[in-house]
């Protein structure tokens, strides 16, 4: 899949900067739970990064009529800590964990072509990742219905860092028990 980044409404340098920060991110971070990075390159002032291609995204599931979540929940949260602990083991914070970064894949036993496929599922989107020494509050912009504490009273609660990803996954999982993504005012 190509995830293309254009120059439109921001500078040639910011996105350029930001497409860099996340071929970064991917490169430093490779691990079965999180998406594969293949390919990334530049052409005629457009970026793409060219990743691993995955049947749907997770907030599909947790939308879909009739979908128990309590079936999915032991699966996706084994996978998403498995690739989250890798992501803060490695320093780095996510900070946008929410269905829509969560990628459903499936996993094909090549020596047994006939055996029915593995679902897997794997954080993507490194866009705003940053090493957690490298957050600041100032240019940590979140989805206002998934603010967490430290972002809403830093004082009281502590500055941002790996937790926000914590945080982040419980609403995912709630999510899932819920079958709807709750919007928090």
């Amino acid at each position: 899949v190509a995830k293309i980044l254009l120059p439109r409404d921001r500078s040639y340098e910011q996105v350029r900067e930001e497409w860099l920060q996340e071929f970064q991110n991917l490169l430093a971070l490779r691990h079965p739970n999180i998406t594969f990075l293949y390919q990334a390159f530049e052409y005629r002032d457009t970026f793409y990064l060219i990743i691993e291609r995955c049947e749907m995204i997770l907030s599909r599931i947790i939308t879909m009529p009739n979908s128990d979540g309590n079936i999915w929940l032991p699966y996706v949260a084994r996978d998403v800590l498995h690739g989250l602990n890798y992501i803060h083991i490695n320093g780095y914070v996510h900070k946008d964990m929410h269905p829509g970064n969560i990628f459903v894949s499936q996993q094909f036993e090549l020596m047994i072509p006939t055996k029915e496929p593995v679902w897997s599922f794997k954080i993507g989107d490194f866009g705003i990742s940053r090493l957690e020494g490298d957050i600041r509050l100032f240019n940590t912009i979140l989805a206002k219905w998934m603010l967490p504490p430290e972002f809403l009273n830093s004082e009281e609660f502590g500055v941002v860092g790996k937790q926000i990803d914590i945080y982040h996954t419980g609403l995912l999982l709630l999510s899932l028990l819920l079958n709807r993504i709750p919007q928090f005012t």
